[in-house]
């Protein structure tokens, strides 16, 4: 779906609609699977790289930027899969760009099972300035009270490590990931 069209059905509030209408269309097609896979952590760039990528008349956009198939939608099947991405022998890079792939303990192994040619691209970013970044953005939305200058008195006084230990056992488990899906890949294929 281009871009004006998409805009256009946001501001009506047909957009889910009319992928959902144009994903049935496409799954009766012969479509490829993605070239490329970005993944990365959260506010580290990865939707301005997929931005930058689709703007480029080599690169086919996909139906959507985050198609979430091998983290959360590997029941729909790889026919639902394709049909996000080019159809088969159009000329072009066919990229899926979904973060969370990263932190996904299943997905390094999905991924090459079903894509072992893909290039990967993992963006990474300094945690300070990530978070200090998320803290922007969920304030942005209206989902952090907190002033910053607030929110630097509650860290200084103790929290309960229940609070502490989940994030960062997740960070733990996605670096570990990382490294375990990295290693099925041949070193020019995957760039951090």
């Amino acid at each position: 779906m281009k871009r004006g069209a998409a805009r256009v059905l946001r501001l009506l509030g047909l957009l889910e609609a009319g992928r959902r209408t144009e994903l049935r269309i496409r799954m009766g097609q012969p479509r490829a699977l993605p070239d490329a896979v970005i993944l990365g952590a959260m506010k580290s760039g990865t939707t301005s790289l997929h931005n930058y990528l689709v703007q480029h008349p080599g690169v086919i956009e996909p139906l959507r930027k985050e198609v979430h198939y091998f983290d959360v939608n590997l029941e729909r099947g790889e026919r639902w899969y394709r049909a996000h991405f080019g159809r088969e022998g159009e000329p072009g890079l066919n990229l899926d760009s979904s973060p969370y792939y990263l932190f996904h303990p299943a997905v390094p192994r999905r991924l090459h099972d079903l894509l072992p040619d893909a290039k990967l691209v993992v963006l990474l970013r300094d945690p300070v300035r990530r978070a200090y970044s998320h803290y922007w953005h969920e304030r942005d939305k209206g989902r952090e009270p907190l002033s910053a200058a607030r929110r630097r008195n509650a860290r200084a006084q103790p929290r309960a490590p229940a609070l502490q230990l989940p994030r960062a056992r997740a960070l733990r488990g996605a670096a570990r990931s990382l490294v375990r899906g990295l290693s099925a890949w041949p070193v020019p294929r995957a760039a951090v």
